[in-house]
């Protein structure tokens, strides 16, 4: 989230800055091999900067929608729909922070819906961000000192990947079994195999 020697990140956002000429040369690097070009991190202007170099469509593979949740990890509207009109995709997040003030399962779908109807069903997935079972595993080796989380919002029922199974029933409530199965995993494997060389 903040300034590396490619680009400023989204914790930058006062300085105006955006790629820098390394940065540049690292798109058409990752073009030319293949990567696919995240622009989850990088500062808003940075992401104007991105979309004028980009050859290639980019994706958000964990940002969710700032008309839901003003967060500067959030994508604006115009950001979401010129990822899709680039080809790309947008992958939403269940960081509690990126999702409302008082965050539950539900507002994750919330998201989806308000993602879904700007962009299209077919354009839209999770990036869930999952941190806990990360944390959990990699604090105790290093003496618990690597982050304190206790104050952190993580969204009850959707911390961790053992969460899913009991997240997809309610996606099939809200959303119906085509969509859901859509957001949850056709509309990304279709991405995928479009973005990749090979589709692999």
């Amino acid at each position: 989230n903040r300034r590396t020697m490619f680009a400023d990140g989204v914790g930058e956002s006062d300085t105006g800055g955006k790629l820098t000429s390394l940065g540049i040369e690292a798109i058409a690097e990752m073009e030319r091999i293949g990567m696919i070009l995240d622009v989850s991190h990088i500062s808003e202007n940075g992401f104007w900067h991105v979309a004028d170099v980009a050859k290639k469509p980019f994706i958000a593979s964990h940002s969710s929608m700032h008309a839901l949740q003003s967060h500067p990890r959030n994508l604006r509207d115009k950001q979401a729909s010129r990822i899709v009109d680039g080809g790309g995709f947008v992958a939403l997040n269940a960081f509690g922070a990126f999702l409302s003030d008082t965050p539950t399962v539900d507002s994750m779908i919330d998201h989806v819906e308000y993602a879904v109807k700007l962009v299209g069903k077919k354009n839209v997935g999770f990036g869930f961000d999952f941190m806990k079972d990360l944390i959990d595993q990699v604090d105790p080796v290093l003496g618990n000192t690597l982050v304190d989380v206790s104050t952190w919002p993580f969204v009850p029922g959707l911390d961790r990947p053992s969460d899913l199974a009991t997240f997809g029933n309610r996606l099939l409530e809200r959303l119906g079994e085509e969509l859901a199965n859509d957001v949850a995993w056709r509309g990304m494997t279709d991405a995928l195999e479009k973005l990749l060389p090979n589709g692999k």
